[in-house]
């Protein structure tokens, strides 16, 4: 990491912002909510000094993931980003598998139940109606699809394809549930051979040297 030793010598605040902003999304990866949120915060307080807007969109969108289970929290998160990828003309890729992600939090709104007020809503632009959040939630995740499958992204496909065969299944329309469900399970095999879970686990060990020692490089910053 002599990199990230050079950048805080000259005092890079951006490439320190972007470290901040990878530790705090590889801890999403690893499923720990608490330090993502930390360093994701601390991402976009540099980001705003900084007024990167870009940057900011970016970790909109992980803390929109952090607060998956809030979804007043989420779907603003998302809100921002989207807002900021629109007023800076972003790849419509990034674009429409961040609304994937909203279509994820209205399927889970449907499932589990939808706790916002008519205000919230209104001011976060959410179908008012069940049937709404589930026709909404399979045009967003639909459109993920078709944009990873473009983008040669296997694994947001296969998670993707993994919440459209929920839809579908839910409007009872079982023969594509099934179809999509079957081409999820077939993605994941691929991804997940056991040659690939060898693989995934060294590089799991290798992000956690390498946070405890961004940790320890950022903390003399």
């Amino acid at each position: 990491f002599k990199a990230l030793e050079k950048k805080k010598v000259v005092n890079n605040k951006t490439s320190i912002a972007n470290e901040l902003y990878a530790i705090g999304d590889t801890y999403l990866e690893t499923g720990d909510s608490v330090n993502s949120e930390k360093y994701s915060l601390q991402a976009l307080a540099l980001y705003d000094t900084l007024g990167n807007k870009m940057g900011l969109a970016n970790v909109y969108a992980v803390l929109g993931k952090i607060f998956k289970k809030n979804y007043y929290k989420s779907l603003g998160y998302y809100a921002k980003a989207n807002k900021v990828y629109t007023e800076l003309n972003a790849d419509s890729y990034t674009q429409v598998l961040t609304k994937g992600q909203v279509g994820q939090v209205f399927l889970d709104m449907y499932k589990f139940g939808d706790t916002l007020s008519p205000a919230s809503k209104k001011l976060l632009e959410v179908p008012a109606t069940k049937a709404g959040l589930l026709d909404s939630a399979t045009i967003y995740i639909q459109n993920a699809i078709e944009i990873s499958k473009e983008n040669e992204d296997k694994e947001n496909e296969y998670i993707f394809l993994g919440n459209i065969a929920e839809v579908m299944e839910l409007k009872r329309d079982y023969k594509n549930a099934y179809l999509n469900f079957k081409m999820y399970h077939f993605l994941q095999d691929s991804l997940y051979s056991q040659e690939n879970k060898n693989k995934i686990a060294a590089v799991e060990g290798e992000r956690e040297v390498a946070i405890r020692d961004k940790q320890i490089e950022l903390s003399n910053i």
